[in-house]
Order: C-alpha cells, then structure tokens, then sequence
C-alpha cells in the first residue's frame, strides 16, 4: 500500500537520493561515467534543496511512499511551454518498487492535479530514447512526436522522445 503527498523542503535529501540512483541505474550512455560516479549526488541534493524551498507557483512534486521508504517521485510544472503544455519533468520509481503501480499511481496523482489548475494544456515529457520507460508512457495513452535534443545536467546533450498528451488525463489500459 502506498500513500501520496505533496513534497516538501524536508524530503529533498530523499527524493535527490532517488533520483541520482535512477540515473545511475538507467542513464549510462546518455550521461558521462564520471558524472554518473561522483557528482550526480552532490548535484542532485542542491537541485532539489533549491527546488524544493523555492518551488514556482505552477510546480508541484508528489512523493510515493510505503510504510518504510520513498517509493517514488513526479515533478510537473503546469502550463509550461505554449505549444506543448504542461511538463513532467521527472518521474522515478525506486527499483524495488517498479511494476507494483506506482509510476502509474504517479501520473494519476498529477493529472488530477493538471486537471484542476491547467486543464487547458496538454502534457508533454522527454524520455531518453534507449529507457525502457518508453513502452510504460505509450501504455498510459502518450503519442510519441519524435527526437529532441537536451542539454543534460553533466553539460553533454542527449536525445529524448516527446512523448504529448493532449489533455491532463493519462489512459490506462
């Protein structure tokens, strides 16, 4: 069973944990070793500290949590872009957890959210093109509109799918 809430200040450390993790695990070949094996962590811990005391008026970070651990994050900022709407910036799901809902779980959370605040947009994010996230975004009714190139936060670019929504109301089949 896995509660959800909105993040606050306190769980920075938590949530840049999980991330940085996620990256490790899953982002070789998109982000440079050396970034992956020492800075990642550091860095990770001041963008969410900073994120999280200083969040914008359309951001919102929902945390997934079991009895004992974090399970899983979303960050979206609604409204974001003009043409594409409203952007997931990050969804990760501690590996433990994967397969048991909660990404789903996730994206549900936030898309009631979307719906309430920034029902006008639609909803767009990037997934790396070689993640096996892909399969798990068309599952929940995105449409993929191609390669964008993105500046990564080890100063490389990697290439990533669009994946569009065009309303804040993600399918599940």
């Amino acid at each position: 069973m896995f509660t959800f809430r909105e993040a606050h200040s306190g769980d920075a450390e938590r949530i840049a944990n999980l991330h940085a993790a996620s990256w490790q695990r899953t982002f070789r070949g998109n982000f440079t070793d050396a970034y992956l094996d020492s800075d990642v962590f550091t860095e990770r811990q001041e963008f969410w500290k900073t994120s999280l005391t200083h969040p914008g008026d359309n951001q919102r970070v929902i945390i997934a949590k079991s009895e004992t651990a974090l399970t899983g994050f979303l960050c979206v900022f609604g409204g974001e872009d003009p043409q594409w709407g409203s952007f997931i910036d990050n969804l990760h799901v501690n590996n433990i957890y994967q397969g048991q809902g909660v990404g789903s779980d996730l994206m549900i959370q936030a898309s009631g959210w979307l719906q309430k605040y920034f029902n006008e947009y639609g909803v767009y994010l990037h997934v790396w093109e070689s993640n096996p996230a892909l399969h798990f975004y068309e599952q929940l009714g995105g449409r993929n509109t191609g390669l964008v190139e993105e500046e990564n936060p080890d100063g490389g670019v990697g290439k990533y799918f669009r994946m569009v929504w065009d309303k804040p109301k993600f399918i599940i089949r």
